[in-house]
């Protein structure tokens, strides 16, 4: 075969002949995974301080409006390209490109979220309110129906943002409906992990109503581990962590890696290990780094305390993960610019840098308790020696 009879697809040619690779499937997952991606973007906007309102509506079982108040996509032309960043960003996937130059950062793993959705969408229409002016354009199949056009201009006091509304393509997607479950969790979930941001979603109901449930919290992961554990008797005062860290580049040639994290842990009378973990707001089911971090510290915290107290004279790790994770909320939320995953699934998180800072800050955290709450300290020191004990006299 010669260069010249090798076909060469586009961006969207390749997402519409290949859509499980960029949404898992042509299922209820893969139009659900659509949702996310544009979500993302929103939520890439309320993580940088930008926007702290973010609404889905259900215009009806197949079409969906995902609406915040953000600065908006920018709309002048970007560099050579005779396109504006809006065009670029919903037709030609370089969205974790566009930086401080157009003072838009694009969410989604790949960097391609409103693109890759728009190439597999019936159709797709976006409004971006900024500088001014009110901007619409739409897409049919990813194609553009017009040239992007200022509808009129903005009233006093009107917020910036962006809207998207878009349909799937049912002829590669498999027919299916929203799942009004599946959109309520989320929302609900990213409510506990970013808080003091407001998150709507509104669809309809009886009547030719419309129904609204908001999702707001004040302090974030705290406020969840309340209500994870509101069935269970705590033993201490929550221990809650909220740290930035920044990495050095290896090379020195690129910028130093920001890492942020928020931990929150407490022990119940609870015997089982209740483990919640995320990485850029992406459930990580199967832990990873993150979670390793605060494991460690406290297996390594407890039994070094535990050994200076002399309650038992087994050597320093004689506790095993599983007696201190036992009766343990955990919850950890992390964000990281390239978090590195096990698999396309994003069930577990690799990077080991997340490990370090985490178990250095929990190691920290830890070692003022003795001082600064010691009833906390002694309570986490109580239950592990509980769980030890109570597993050794299982196998005496």
């Amino acid at each position: 075969m010669d260069q010249g009879s090798i076909p060469k697809l586009s961006w969207r040619d390749h997402v519409r002949l290949r859509p499980k690779m960029y949404f898992g499937g042509v299922d209820r997952r893969g139009i659900h995974e659509m949702i996310l991606r544009i979500l993302e973007n929103s939520v890439a906007q309320a993580l940088r301080g930008t926007c702290d309102e973010i609404s889905l509506t259900l215009v009806d079982d197949v079409t969906i409006t995902i609406a915040d108040n953000g600065p908006g996509i920018p709309t002048q032309v970007y560099k050579d390209t005779g396109k504006t960043v809006l065009e670029l960003v919903l037709s030609e996937g370089g969205g974790k490109s566009f930086n401080e130059e157009t003072g838009w950062f694009s969410g989604g793993m790949f960097g391609a979220g409103i693109a890759s959705v728009n190439a597999v969408a019936s159709r797709m229409e976006v409004e971006v309110k900024r500088d001014g002016s009110v901007w619409l354009q739409s897409y049919t199949a990813g194609l553009p129906d017009n040239p992007m056009q200022v509808i009129r201009k903005m009233r006093d006091g009107e917020k910036t943002g962006t809207r998207i509304t878009f349909s799937p393509d049912f002829d590669i997607f498999d027919l299916n409906a929203f799942h009004l479950g599946f959109l309520t969790h989320r929302l609900q979930e990213l409510s506990y992990l970013i808080p003091q941001v407001t998150f709507s979603l509104r669809y309809p109901a009886a009547g030719g109503t419309t129904t609204e449930t908001v999702f707001r919290t004040e302090h974030g992961i705290l406020d969840w581990l309340t209500v994870l554990n509101r069935d269970k008797k705590p033993l201490h005062a929550p221990l809650a962590i909220t740290f930035t860290e920044e990495i050095p580049s290896r090379s020195g040639h690129t910028p130093p890696t920001l890492i942020h994290a928020d931990i929150v842990v407490q022990y119940t009378d609870d015997r089982a290990f209740f483990p919640l973990s995320y990485a850029s707001t992406i459930e990580t089911s199967a832990g990873g780094t993150h979670v390793d971090g605060v494991l460690d510290a406290l297996m390594l915290w407890v039994n070094t305390n535990v050994s200076r107290q002399g309650d038992f004279e087994t050597n320093i790790h004689s506790m095993t993960l599983r007696e201190i994770a036992n009766g343990l909320t955990l919850i950890v939320s992390v964000h990281h610019p390239a978090p590195q995953f096990e698999s396309s699934h994003f069930l577990h998180l690799l990077n080991p840098e997340v490990r370090e800072v985490i178990y250095k800050a929990m190691t920290a955290q830890l070692e003022q308790l003795i001082e600064q709450d010691s009833d906390t300290a002694q309570a986490i020191i109580a239950r592990c020696t509980q769980n030890h004990t109570e597993n050794r006299q299982r196998f005496e």
